[in-house]
C-alpha cells in the first residue's frame, strides 16, 4: 500500500506558474473543459481541476514506488536536463534527458546490445586496454563511446522494459509515448493546451515549458517516489526483524 500523498493546493500551483498556456492561437480545442480564462491572448488552466489530477498522477507515482516498479523518465527538453539528472540520482530511476533512440522500449533487446557495448568500451578506457588498438582505431572507439553515453548512460541499469514512463512533453517526446502505447506500459505525463486530451489517460493539466512549473512538478513526483521507497524499506525491515525475534 503506497503512502497518500498531501493535497496540491491551486494557490501551490499558480505561485510556480502551472496555470499558463500557450497562446491562444495554439491551443487545442479538445483542452476546452480544462480552461479558466483567456489574459492577453494566453490561456489559462482551472488549476482546480489541474491540483485534483496532480495528486492523482502522484498516487499512481507513489504506488509504483512501493512496489519497486521501474518508472523511465523522458524529456530532452534543455531546461529539464538537471531536473531528470536529480531524479536519476536521488531515485535510481531511469532517464532518457538527452536524445531518444528508436526502438528504445519496442526493440529492447538491441538496446541491451549497445548498453553491452558502451560498457565493454567503458571498462576498455579504464584499464588501458584500448591501447592494443592502433591511435585511429582508438579515435574512433571514442566517439563510438561518446555517442553511446549521451543516450544510453542513465538507462545501463535498466534491465527490462519499465513498468511505466513519465513524459514531460508529449509534443517532442512523442514517440516515446506511441512506443509505450505498442508495448501497453502505462504513461504518466505534463499536458499543456496544444494536445489533444482524448488521446491519453493520467495526464497533469499544466504549463510544459516554464522552469518554475517543471522544478515544481518534478520535485513532487520526485518526493512521491522517495517517500514510498523508504515506506517499503521499512516495513520490509520490521519484517525481518519480526522473525529474527521469533527465532530467538
Amino acid at each position: 500500500m503506497s503512502t497518500q500523498n498531501t493535497a496540491i493546493s491551486p494557490r501551490e500551483m499558480f505561485v510556480n506558474y502551472c496555470h499558463i498556456w500557450h497562446k491562444t492561437s495554439k491551443w487545442n480545442p479538445k483542452m476546452r473543459q480544462y480552461l479558466y480564462w483567456v489574459k492577453n491572448w494566453v490561456h489559462i488552466f482551472d488549476l482546480e481541476q489541474s491540483a485534483e489530477m496532480f495528486v492523482n498522477v502522484l498516487n499512481q507515482v507513489a504506488d509504483l514506488a512501493s512496489s519497486w516498479k521501474t518508472i523511465l523518465f523522458v524529456s530532452t527538453k534543455p531546461q529539464t536536463k538537471t531536473l531528470l539528472s536529480n531524479i536519476a540520482e536521488t531515485t535510481w530511476m531511469p532517464i532518457i534527458s538527452q536524445k531518444w533512440m528508436w526502438w528504445l522500449l519496442t526493440n529492447f533487446q538491441t538496446i541491451k546490445q549497445r548498453v553491452a557495448l558502451m560498457r565493454k568500451l567503458k571498462d576498455q578506457f579504464e584499464t588501458w586496454e584500448i591501447s592494443k588498438y592502433t591511435k585511429k582505431e582508438q579515435s574512433q572507439f571514442a566517439k563510438d563511446l561518446e555517442k553511446l553515453t549521451k543516450v544510453l548512460w542513465w538507462i545501463e541499469k535498466m534491465n527490462k522494459v519499465p513498468d511505466a514512463i513519465f513524459v514531460v512533453d508529449w509534443k517532442r517526446d512523442e514517440i516515446a509515448l506511441t512506443e509505450a502505447n505498442k508495448l501497453w506500459i502505462p504513461v504518466l505525463w505534463i499536458m499543456d493546451s496544444n494536445v489533444n486530451s482524448e488521446l491519453y489517460q493520467n495526464w497533469v493539466p499544466a504549463n510544459d515549458d516554464a522552469i518554475k512549473s517543471l522544478s515544481f512538478i518534478l520535485w513532487h513526483v520526485e518526493a512521491a517516489i522517495l517517500a514510498n521507497k523508504k515506506s517499503t524499506e521499512l516495513k520490509s525491515s520490521s519484517k525481518d526483524a519480526w522473525w529474527v525475534r521469533k527465532l530467538k
